[in-house]
């Protein structure tokens, strides 16, 4: 059996560029017998088969040449020393070729990550063979440095690109601990060796004592209280601004062991966390959330509780209008509770609770209201994001009154996302008192798809600039929107963006938009329109728009 194993190994490592001409070797071994009388000798077998042909090819060192068209390997015979020399040289070539290719991977899988971005922060530590005379004072490039951190998403991967400029500049960023204040390790979920690589970084020039904002997206649960704990140590300051979006593998306890590593938290991202496919176990329970909301809601300013399933929203929220007057922008779009599809908020309870609101998501969230209401409102309220999927069990979605009691005092409106609500009207939109809103999504409302839309636009034509009317049928409908613009003078129309898939746009009142609004419009989506031409049926942005365009001038 061993001789087999490794009659196999030899065979699997035989050159398949050569390949196997029986007919050469029937006439080369024609002509042996013929010079030899093979017929005569007891030494050779009688060749009739294929087999016998592959058996005497082995016996005289043919085996290298494996034939491709054969399903039959030939059978080498083991005892020959010389087989087993040639075996062993082969299968040392082997090996040597796949060593040699593993260290070509490794070797550019390096170079990559040292010309791109590396995960690996042991290269700040190491001097840098770089150097060069500065010409700008050292507070120069630290502002020069701060700003490039301020503007880029991945504070992280700046610093150690600048790092490897020069040496100059690693040291000057080593010895600057205020760079560091904001720490996005998104990227490092999975990194080896994380833990030892900042406690060197941080034992050599302490560069962690004013970390005040940290991004762990993606991480486990277990390693998040790891590293707050050590960044707790380590910082001066606490912890102004934490995002565990989408941790996995949370403990039960998760929450209250963040209530010992926060304090004085301003911004918190929690959205994701009990996922199905994220996490087994439910860890908003009633009292460790509300210790976290008691600990950190009276500096809190924006909260993402998004995508969660909780044992019971309507306790968990109320933990958020006790201990959070001061919140500004929170996130409870799609929230549950076991049990039930769709979760439920008082809006007066809920006004007078957080009056300082400037940015309400609340995705597939109802809302309830009171006979009489005595509270003010919100007076600073910018965005409004109240959608409704169609497939929910409450798919009715939001009504006038809903929207008035919402918007009564929201003069500083700007965003309103009413997609999938079924019983708003025009003249429920008309009555909101803001009037420079931006933003405007009415996809999927049926009772919108009536000819007193255009109110609605003869509104807002001055201030919109994003608009959303996918899936309108009415014709007559679409037609009184577009005429609001057309109305009023082309300087003062600053249209961008337009939606109107699947709606039932003319080509008429698309070439009547276009001519009046093209100058300021960049992207108009077409898809799934029945009433408009083949090849038209897509979306335009870009050169393709600008092409549209000059095709509907010509017609003009």
């Amino acid at each position: 059996m061993e001789g087999k194993k490794k009659i196999n190994k030899y065979n699997e490592n035989a050159n398949d560029d050569l390949q196997f001409d029986l007919s050469s070797f029937e006439n080369q071994i024609a002509s042996e017998e013929k010079s030899a009388n093979i017929h005569q000798s007891s030494n050779l077998p009688m060749i009739e088969k294929k087999s016998d042909l592959m058996d005497y090819l082995a016996s005289n060192d043919y085996g290298k040449k494996r034939a491709r068209k054969s399903k039959k390997r030939p059978r080498l015979k083991t005892t020959d020393s010389s087989d087993k020399i040639k075996m062993k040289k082969t299968m040392k070539i082997a090996h040597e070729k796949v060593n040699q290719t593993n260290r070509k991977k490794t070797k550019n899988q390096l170079n990559s990550s040292q010309n791109g971005f590396s995960n690996n922060l042991s290269f700040i530590l190491k001097p840098s063979e770089i150097d060069f005379p500065q010409v700008l004072p050292t507070e120069l490039l630290v502002r020069i440095f701060s700003f490039l951190i301020e503007s880029s998403e991945n504070s992280l991967e700046i610093l150690i690109r600048l790092t490897r400029v020069c040496e100059c500049w690693r040291k000057i960023i080593l010895k600057t601990p205020k760079l560091w204040s904001q720490l996005n390790l998104s990227l490092m979920a999975n990194s080896r060796y994380l833990m030892e690589q900042l406690k060197n970084l941080h034992s050599a020039s302490k560069i962690f004592q004013f970390v005040n904002e940290i991004n762990l997206t993606d991480w486990k649960g277990e390693m998040v209280l790891k590293f707050l704990h050590f960044f707790k140590e380590c910082s001066e300051n606490e912890i102004h601004s934490l995002n565990l979006k989408n941790v996995t593998n949370a403990p039960t306890d998760f929450f209250k062991s963040l209530v010992n590593s926060t304090g004085s938290l301003r911004y918190l991202n929690i959205s994701g966390i009990t996922k199905s496919h994220h996490n087994r176990q439910n860890i908003f329970s009633n009292t460790a959330f509300k210790s976290l909301m008691e600990r950190n809601g009276s500096t809190l300013h924006s909260l993402n509780m998004a995508e969660n399933i909780t044992n019971s929203f309507g306790i968990c929220f109320a933990s958020v209008m006790e201990y959070c007057p001061n919140l500004q922008v929170l996130d409870i779009s799609n929230v549950t509770s076991l049990g039930t599809p769709c979760s439920s908020i008082s809006i007066e309870k809920f006004q007078q609770s957080c009056p300082n609101i400037r940015i309400l998501r609340a995705a597939n969230v109802c809302f309830q209201t009171t006979c009489s209401s005595s509270a003010i409102g919100w007076t600073k309220l910018e965005e409004l994001s109240i959608p409704f999927n169609v497939s929910f069990v409450m798919s009715a979605g939001h009504n006038d009154h809903i929207i008035e009691r919402l918007t009564k005092s929201s003069e500083n409106l700007t965003l309103l996302d009413i997609r999938g609500s079924a019983n708003i009207t025009p003249r429920g939109l008309v009555k909101i008192p803001a009037w420079s809103l931006k933003h405007l999504y009415i996809s999927n409302c049926p009772k919108m798809q009536d000819d007193t839309l255009g109110m609605v636009f003869a509104k807002w034509k001055n201030s919109l600039v994003d608009i959303d009317l996918s899936w309108n049928k009415s014709e007559s409908s679409i037609d009184e929107c577009v005429q609001s613009f057309c109305d009023a003078p082309k300087h003062e129309i600053n249209l961008k963006r337009i939606d109107f898939r699947g709606s039932a746009i003319s080509l008429e009142t698309l070439r009547r938009l276009i001519v009046h609004c093209g100058d300021r419009i960049v992207k108009i989506d077409l898809q799934s329109c029945r009433s408009l031409p083949r090849g038209m049926k897509r979306l335009f942005q870009g050169e393709d728009f600008l092409h549209l365009r000059q095709q509907f001038y010509d017609l003009t």
